[in-house]
């Protein structure tokens, strides 16, 4: 079961962050570019897997379905569905529904549903909750580092 820490400790490490880093570029006030230290560090605190997740839930605009977490984790369908499952359970996604891709005949419709659960195919989604829905907008994008792609 995913611990949830309190906040107050890590606030007050990541502000400390914010302030030496202007403190390094000759500031004695904090700036929008002292914020992209501490969202890498706040990112990155996570556990590795689910911090490789939420990026990729900010590199598509805050929402992954489960072929998608395979591909950025390099995993299997389970372990997929289970660190979508964590990341629920914390409170950062809401799981949602996901449409066929192509328009499925109604008189297929159960045919079609009940052979993707039996051969492990259907997808699954994950979305940010409304409560973090600002990580990924173009502001948050406009304050992060840009980073090399792997």
């Amino acid at each position: 079961m995913p611990i949830i820490e309190q906040p107050d400790r890590i606030n007050c490490l990541l502000y400390n962050l914010a302030r030496g880093h202007a403190l390094l570029a000759g500031r004695t006030q904090i700036s929008q570019a002292d914020l992209a230290p501490v969202l890498e560090v706040a990112f990155d605190s996570a556990p590795t897997i689910r911090s490789k997740v939420f990026r990729g839930l900010l590199e598509h605009n805050g929402t992954l379905k489960t072929s998608q977490v395979e591909r950025i984790l390099r995993c299997s369908k389970p372990t997929a569905l289970k660190e979508m499952e964590a990341l629920a359970v914390l409170g950062i996604v809401e799981k949602i529904e996901v449409e066929f891709e192509q328009p499925i005949p109604p008189q297929l419709q159960t045919q079609v549903e009940a052979l993707a659960v039996k051969e492990g195919r259907c997808e699954h989604a994950i979305r940010l909750v409304e409560r973090f829905a600002w990580f990924g907008c173009d502001e948050c994008k406009s304050l992060r580092w840009a980073m090399p792609k792997c």
